[in-house]
């Protein structure tokens, strides 16, 4: 369903179906991802209401998720990023039109509430999350209507964002995937689910190019990543519950 409150794991080595890890705080949707090397967190989102809560939860056992602090706007369907150290929130949609591009730094050692980090170059929302070690990305999206620009900004500094390249195609609501080099786009929406897989090289401003197809086609499905693959796990339109990898290399 679009909003819920469970935390499924899967193992990267093997085939097998995701099992229950507990639960975020409260059911939503449209919420952002982000991990550090222990914890999971989720934050903001949509049921009832827009939220601007950041959940946690340890990787290491089966528990329901705390509350770690806040964003500073109601919203859903917004980018999430992460370097080692902290979580981003950039973009999303919100009550009676709003539409946003401030990005949003929490830190994962210590709980508070998420302090500014400047702005991304278009106000948008659905936009994919990628990272390298030192950048974040937030490629396609709405702004208001579907678009193929990539945003880049600094983890370390508040510099506003930098344009660094276009997907393939104008899409928005895709699945995230990061290797060492790249980022990925899976899936999103276009006129309609889409299943192609956008890669863009980290270090060049280039378009990015398609480097396959998933094998249901999905939007607003989540992104995963080991060190050689790339999951899309989830979907919708229609509600699919599998997960795909695909090779890095």
């Amino acid at each position: 369903s679009y909003s819920g409150n469970i935390i499924n794991k899967f193992a990267f080595a093997s085939g097998a179906t995701a099992t229950d890890h507990g639960n975020i705080n409260e059911a939503r949707g449209g919420c952002a991802g982000h991990s550090s090397a222990t914890q999971g967190f989720t934050s903001t989102g949509y049921l009832g209401g827009y939220k601007n809560t950041i959940d946690k939860f340890n990787f290491a056992a089966d528990a329901t998720a705390s509350d770690h602090g806040d964003i500073n706007n109601l919203v859903q369907t917004i980018t999430g990023n992460s370097s080692s150290t902290h979580g981003f929130v950039s973009a999303g949609g919100g009550a009676v039109g709003l539409r946003i591009k401030q990005i949003d730094k929490f830190t994962f050692a210590t709980t508070g509430n998420a302090t500014d980090h400047g702005d991304l170059a278009l106000i948008g929302y659905g936009q994919v999350g990628t990272d390298s070690n030192t950048h974040a990305y937030c490629s396609g999206g709405y702004m208001p209507s579907l678009t193929t620009s990539r945003d880049k900004f600094s983890h370390a500094s508040s510099n506003s964002t930098v344009a660094q390249g276009d997907l393939s195609v104008a899409k928005g609501t895709a699945a995230g995937q990061s290797s060492t080099t790249s980022g990925y786009a899976a899936g999103g929406y276009i006129s309609a689910p889409y299943n192609r897989i956008d890669r863009h090289a980290f270090n060049s401003d280039s378009t990015a190019t398609d480097i396959g197809v998933l094998t249901v086609t999905r939007s607003a499905a989540a992104g995963s990543s080991s060190t050689t693959q790339g999951f899309t796990s989830g979907g919708k339109l229609p509600d699919v519950n599998t997960i795909d990898k695909f090779s890095f290399a």
